[in-house]
Parts: structure tokens; C-alpha cells; sequence
């Protein structure tokens, strides 16, 4: 069988989705794809999707909602591609402004 052809998304968990939104909206310059109040918010990551729950809400089966049940607690990773160290510097210069 053949290699996958990458990841298409990465799901990460916030409570705090207003923050969480205008950090990745603000900061990082992600486009807003989709969001529910209080319950979740998608960002397009060049050809990925970056999508947040709030576990508290994406636990519990709701019949309104088509997506599957989401959540976790623990610690988690995931990581942004950079082309090389100069965009790595760029990025934590960008952080600390």
C-alpha cells in the first residue's frame, strides 16, 4: 500500500474559543472556515485544516450537529511546517512583537 498523502487535518481542544479564534486569525493569519459559538472554530491551513473544539460542548452526541463527537484531555502536539530556520526566527520575532 502507498504512503497517505499527509494529513488533512489536525483537531486541538479549547475552551476558550474567542481567544483561541483571534489567535490563530490574528497571529498566525489562518482563514476562518467555520465557527459555532461556544463549541468550535475551523481554520484552512494551506492545504490542511486546523479545527478546535470545546471539549466541554463536542463530548456529548447533540442530534442538531452532523459532526462526529470530539474530545480529549491530556496533553497533545502538533506542529507548523517552516521552510527553514530563517522562517522559524521570523515566527518567534513575529510571537514576541
Amino acid at each position: 500500500m502507498k504512503a497517505t498523502q499527509g494529513i488533512l487535518e489536525t483537531v486541538i481542544y479549547a475552551r476558550d474559543l474567542d481567544a483561541t479564534e483571534a489567535f490563530y486569525r490574528d497571529v498566525f493569519g489562518l482563514d476562518l472556515i467555520e465557527r459555532v459559538p461556544g463549541r468550535l472554530v475551523f481554520f484552512k491551513c494551506g492545504p490542511q485544516m486546523l479545527l478546535v473544539f470545546n471539549p466541554d460542548k463536542s463530548r456529548a452526541a447533540d442530534p442538531t450537529i452532523v459532526l462526529p463527537r470530539h474530545g480529549t484531555e491530556g496533553a497533545g502536539h502538533f506542529c507548523f511546517r517552516a521552510r527553514d530556520g530563517a522562517e522559524i526566527d521570523a515566527w518567534c520575532a513575529h510571537f514576541a512583537a
